[in-house]
Formats: C-alpha cells, structure tokens, sequence
C-alpha cells in the first residue's frame, strides 16, 4: 500500500543547493489548489507539445509555468499581483491559440484565473483592513515593495 505523504518539500526561492521548505498539504490555501492545477493542466500540456514537436508553444507554456511552483505557499502578495497581472498577460499575448490542443489549455486556464482573481481581490480586502508597517507604506506608488533594509544607511 502506498501512503501519500502528509507533506511536499519544494524548493525555497532563492536558495541554493539542497534547502528546502516544508508546507502540509492539508492546510493548503484554495489559491495553492488553483496553481496545482494550472500546473497540472500546463505540464499535461508540455508533454503533449513534446509528443507534437512543437517547441514554440513549449517555449511559451513552459515560460508561464516556472515559477507557479514558487507561489505555492507564498505569502507576499506582490508575487501573486506579478503572476496575474504580467505573467499571465505576456503568456496570453503570446499564446497561438488556432491549434486546438493549445487552445484546450487555454480555455483550461481560463476557467481557473477567474478563481485566482477574486481570491486576490479577497486578500486585498483583507490587507486594507490592517494597518501598513512602516516599510509597506513607504513602498507605495512603487510596483515593487522593498525589504525594509533596504535604502537605510548603517
């Protein structure tokens, strides 16, 4: 009998070498479960364009499916907000979507990032009821927040 293990190891963003980070999968968020299966939808794909030889709808598929993997778990919602609103965009204008396979993925995704939308939109909600550390309000009208050491001489 094969167990399923309680949880996933992926790599921490960043790291190098052999570091790991540990989630349990039974409290994952019902955003990760929506980048599980755009994964699964995106790597079905790629094996199917591999089958096909069609190496620039891999190029492009593989391109908005390498850092999903990243997001799952993470907490800075700028990452999300970056997948959503640039990533997906680029795949999207970059997409042919006159083969049928292709398309079949497409549609797949498109079923999937409304869902990722209105979760956003729930953690903006959520966000604007707490009030802004330091460094997050300085970080405003900037499209990307920076660590608080950042910019502070010693």
């Amino acid at each position: 009998m094969i167990k399923t293990p309680a949880s996933i190891r992926t790599p921490v963003p960043g790291s190098r070498g052999w570091l790991w980070r540990s989630f349990d999968c039974n409290i994952m968020s019902p955003r990760d479960h929506v980048y599980l299966q755009i994964l699964k939808f995106g790597l079905v794909a790629l094996r199917n364009a591999s089958f096909r030889g069609d190496v620039d709808y891999w190029k492009v598929e593989s391109e908005h499916l390498h850092n999903i993997p990243s997001l799952i778990g993470e907490s800075n919602e700028s990452r999300h907000d970056y997948y959503f609103s640039k990533e997906r965009t680029m795949y999207l204008s970059r997409v042919k979507r006159d083969d049928p396979e292709i398309n079949f993925a497409v549609q797949r995704y498109e079923e999937l990032w409304p869902e990722l939308e209105a979760l956003k939109n729930k953690a903006e909600q959520v966000g604007a009821d707490q009030p802004a550390s330091h460094s997050e309000s300085k970080a405003k009208g900037n499209d990307k927040p920076q660590p608080a050491s950042e910019g502070h001489s010693r």
